[in-house]
């Protein structure tokens, strides 16, 4: 097979549909997510690469290809200097491989990242895996949601130690699908059709189509006034859940089953992912925060619809701060959209 650069998906104007329940005086929160540009996606072929730690580099042990190993296009200044930079790679260990693929950066094993990143690119290339399987590092295969969730979608995958080199003959490459944050339509769907299922309603007896995601166990990004919100939730038939304390198979049925889902802005709400087009998200954002838009923007290519409140947040970190939601906000946003 010869592949030098090979167009995978074409880029288009991505169109977001506007939250539910969206006010003018928010516009300011969405007006920068409500048109993307999502470029073209490529598989490129490369022979004699090195790869340890999740960096690939040339014979010469120079430091390459950082727009594929890392978040996405870093600068030039950055790029000299990792080339530059000494690597004493001929003390390792040295494994060969004939043929793989490449499709990880720095924040793959995070859930989120995970599914919304590295997932695209790996189905992307899926017809080309078989023959080229994707190199995944025995540390990122700890992690039940990425071991599982390729078995789910059938792909073949080499497991390596990150502390050993790879010597690899043939490496095909793929690019990043979207900028973080925001997503390839198509791929998004094709993905999210294949990892939510059919449920007997035995399996998940007496559980609720309601879920209502918490980051109350964490150590950052709370609702502070959870407790006091537990009276209306309960009201309305939400589950307060923990994803984190149940494996993929068990989130993956929940989810699928799911009708609505809410919580603060956090990777728990990439489980819509597993739920049927057509569901119900309620994001609780903190207020004036226009950064953070990728669930919005998640649940529009999903064609979920997507409800939001703003909540107050305890100071002006917008990623790890605590907040405050107002209970009324809460009953009225749930009269409104629950039958």
């Amino acid at each position: 097979m010869k592949i030098k650069k090979k167009l995978l998906r074409k880029g288009y104007i991505s169109k977001r549909i506007l939250p539910r329940n969206f006010t003018p005086e928010d516009f300011h929160l969405f007006k920068d997510e409500i048109t993307k540009k999502i470029n073209n996606s490529y598989v490129t072929k490369h022979n004699k690469i090195l790869s340890y730690n999740n960096s690939l580099f040339n014979r010469f042990g120079k430091e390459i290809l950082t727009d594929h190993t890392k978040m996405g296009k870093i600068s030039l200044e950055r790029k000299i200097k990792l080339f530059i930079k000494k690597n004493n790679l001929s003390s390792l260990e040295k494994i060969n491989i004939d043929k793989a693929s490449w499709v990880i950066d720095e924040k793959s094993n995070r859930f989120f990242h995970w599914y919304t990143d590295t997932l695209s690119r790996i189905y992307n290339i899926i017809d080309l895996t078989n023959e080229y399987p994707v190199l995944i590092s025995d540390s990122l295969l700890e992690n039940n949601y990425i071991k599982n969730s390729l078995d789910s979608l059938k792909i073949n995958y080499l497991a390596y130690d990150l502390n050993k080199l790879l010597n690899i003959e043939t490496l095909l490459i793929a690019s990043h699908t979207a900028p973080t944050g925001n997503y390839n339509k198509e791929l998004v769907e094709i993905m999210s059709k294949k990892l939510s299922g059919e449920y007997s309603n035995n399996i998940l007896k007496n559980k609720s189509e309601n879920i209502w995601i918490s980051r109350n166990n964490g150590s950052y990004r709370r609702i502070i006034n959870e407790n006091e919100l537990s009276k209306i939730l309960k009201k309305f038939n939400f589950e307060i859940y923990f994803p984190e304390n149940h494996d993929f198979e068990f989130n993956q049925k929940i989810f699928s089953k799911a009708k609505i889902i809410g919580g603060l802005h956090g990777a728990g709400l990439t489980n819509m992912m597993f739920m049927k087009k057509g569901g119900k998200i309620i994001e609780i954002r903190r207020k004036d925060d226009s950064s953070n838009n990728c669930y919005f923007s998640l649940a529009s290519d999903l064609e979920h619809k997507y409800y939001y409140i703003n909540a107050l947040s305890e100071n002006e970190d917008l990623f790890l701060s605590d907040c405050y939601l107002d209970p009324e906000e809460l009953e009225n946003l749930f009269n409104k959209i629950i039958n």
